[in-house]
């Protein structure tokens, strides 16, 4: 198992779709967990290399970062976005200015990094880094490039094979692009911190002559749907935009910030904000959908995940929520040591990261580096592994 260290970061879960889940624990390492295997012998020592799990310690190649955000020091690589799997490879962004393709089978047998014949590559090569890579890396529709955004301000587009710099775009945005880039066909929308969100050609990394400036910034990603592109902000609105036109389609003010991305499906807007609320508005209009926010008892951070009809909703608070898409109805999540309690959240510990879901298991990694399940359909969580030493 790792070793303790201090956590750092708020890295999210991923799967292939099938039984693996995939996550960089805040120890700084690449796991690999088979949901089977777990579900069905939870004693089972991890890794289990049989079962296809594996551990790569991240910073047994890379040197350690110099600090989260937030941070002055931290002796593990903090990592805030989510693996993201193409075909046979990961693809990671590091906050010490390091994007890694990593092969699972290479890593399996735990192989020297990287194995170049087997498609792995490390950007840049060498001592060189970019800029903290905050956000997650964001890919091509024909999948052959990674879109890399960096805190140095520039956005890089990278290989998907080799690694290569394919292009890079000049530096924009006051050293402070700490999202995950969003692709929509041949254009690139980045949001920034200093309130800005860009336009970029993802041909070759022009920026566009349109862009939208709010009265604070964003550490929210945009979500682009029908012709709109929706963002939240610092400045407590969450805004619909249009290419066309330098004002809002409208906008919703909200209570606090608006810090996870915008969930768009069937016309209506999702939004999460650190008000403690989750709004439902009429994506076209801004309209509310349900009489009222659903609220719940602590601000949201992670992106609400739609399973089905069914809204997954995690809070600072430790805290899970399943809320009804259509009605705006919901209920908590009781936490499974103490049932029927009220004062004890779900989970202990506070949930940042995106969540991940497999049928209707939700996976979510918490900030005490847990990783749990919670059954939708049984309204059920469990602890499914812990990946720090006690």
């Amino acid at each position: 198992m790792p070793s303790t260290g201090q956590a750092t970061g708020w890295p999210g879960v991923s799967g292939n779709g099938d039984k693996l889940l995939y996550l960089v624990s805040l120890e700084g390492d690449l796991v690999v967990v088979n949901s089977t295997v777990r579900e069905t012998h939870p004693g089972l020592a991890f890794p289990s290399a049989a079962n296809g799990e594996w551990v790569f310690s991240l910073d047994s190649v890379v040197p350690p970062s110099s600090g989260g955000i937030g941070c002055s020091s931290a002796p593990s690589i903090s990592v805030y976005g989510v693996p993201q799997l193409v075909g046979e490879a990961i693809y990671l962004g590091l906050f010490n200015g390091k994007v890694l393709a990593i092969n699972p089978s290479a890593r399996s047998y735990s192989s020297s990094f990287p194995q170049m014949r087997e498609g792995e590559w490390m950007y840049p090569s060498g001592d060189e880094k970019i800029g903290a890579v905050v956000g997650g890396l964001a890919i091509s529709d024909d999948k052959s490039t990674i879109y890399v955004s960096s805190s140095d301000g520039v956005v890089y587009a990278l290989d998907a094979v080799y690694g290569d710099l394919k292009w890079k775009s000049e530096a924009f945005a006051d050293d402070r692009l700490w999202t995950t880039p969003v692709v929509d066909g041949d254009k690139i929308y980045v949001s920034s911190f200093d309130g800005c969100l860009y336009v970029l050609s993802a041909e070759d990394g022009q920026l566009l002559p349109w862009r939208f400036e709010a009265e604070s910034g964003f550490v929210s990603s945009p979500a682009v749907y029908d012709g709109l592109v929706f963002i939240g902000s610092f400045d407590h609105n969450l805004y619909a935009l249009r290419l066309d036109s330098d004002e809002p389609a409208w906008n919703l003010a909200g209570g606090n910030w608006f810090w996870a991305t915008p969930v768009v499906s069937n016309g209506i807007v999702y939004a999460g904000c650190t008000d403690g609320l989750l709004y439902a508005v009429d994506a076209a209009s801004g309209q509310a959908i349900w009489p009222q926010p659903f609220a719940t008892s602590g601000s949201i951070v992670a992106s609400p995940l739609l399973v089905g009809s069914v809204l997954v909703v995690a809070c600072d608070s430790g805290d899970l929520y399943l809320v009804d898409a259509k009605t705006g109805s919901g209920e908590r999540i009781g936490n499974p040591q103490f049932p029927g309690s009220t004062d004890r959240p779900t989970i202990e510990a506070a949930v940042l990261a995106s969540l991940w879901a497999q049928d209707e298991i939700v996976y979510i990694h918490a900030q005490n580096d847990r990783l749990y399940a919670l059954d939708i359909a049984s309204r059920e969580v469990r602890e499914v592994l812990s990946f720090r030493e006690e």
